[in-house]
């Protein structure tokens, strides 16, 4: 992910992840990403001895976040950070991952109680993840049909229209990965990312909002030397020409 991230012209200022795969145990220093704060906002997998599950969300040493426990989706796997933004509302990301074991319909009943919370606070919000509801099914899908009615009835978009995993054995393509706002109109951009990163069979999916003004830390200040032409000989011969016996 990080030679990815390198390769980009840019730098986003958020990460999001489902599938960590993290759990207590996991050694977070090995996960980090040069300039994001060094502790994710995450929650660990919930899916007994399997391997999956998981989120996390990697914020910009540049902004300043801080974690929303108060929209934490009890029996989900989800991630939530506020954006601080001067003389306007903040912003909400969340990330959410639903696991198999969570049918549809329940996972609309949590998500139900979760945006009622976003839309009493008033908040502008981004929400991604891997939901698992195919988006690209034909419209008579009960399932697709409710969980977009039930975004919709809050003044939310999912915004995506093109498959998120490609399964070339299966030749299926499928739409499970979303990214859904209730600020449309300050959505730039929005899609997937057409190229396989790491070992993950899913797209990573992006959005751009037009830019606004958000609550910037300081930079940090380093000092660092350059060694790159360190000579050991002429160091030795300072140590023994100066008298730093003198010095106080």
């Amino acid at each position: 992910i990080s030679t990815f991230l390198d390769t980009l012209s840019f730098k986003f200022d958020i990460l999001t992840f489902t599938e960590t795969f993290f759990n207590c145990d996991t050694p977070l220093d090995l996960f980090k990403f040069n300039g994001y704060h060094d502790r994710p906002i995450l929650t660990n997998r919930q899916t007994g001895n399997t391997r999956r599950g998981g989120t996390a969300i990697y914020v910009s040493e540049s902004l300043q976040m801080s974690e929303c426990p108060e929209f934490q989706i009890p029996g989900l796997e989800n991630s939530w950070i506020r954006i601080a933004r001067p003389g306007t509302k903040s912003l909400i990301v969340g990330t959410i991952y639903r696991t198999d074991a969570i049918k549809p319909t329940d996972f609309n009943t949590l998500l139900n109680t979760n945006l009622t919370k976003l839309t009493n606070n008033n908040c502008d919000t981004i929400i991604t993840g891997d939901i698992n509801i195919d988006l690209l099914k034909t419209s008579n899908n009960n399932t697709q049909k409710e969980y977009i009615n039930l975004l919709n009835s809050y003044g939310f978009l999912q915004i995506l229209n093109h498959p998120t995993r490609i399964d070339p054995k299966r030749n299926s393509e499928t739409l499970l990965d979303h990214i859904i706002t209730n600020i449309t109109t300050s959505v730039s951009n929005a899609g997937t990312f057409n190229c396989k990163i790491g070992n993950c069979d899913h797209r990573a999916t992006f959005i751009v909002l037009q830019k606004f003004n958000c609550i910037f830390n300081k930079p940090k200040n380093y000092t660092s030397f350059d060694f790159s032409k360190f000579n050991e000989k002429d160091f030795l011969q300072d140590i023994k020409t100066n008298d730093y016996w003198s010095y106080t």
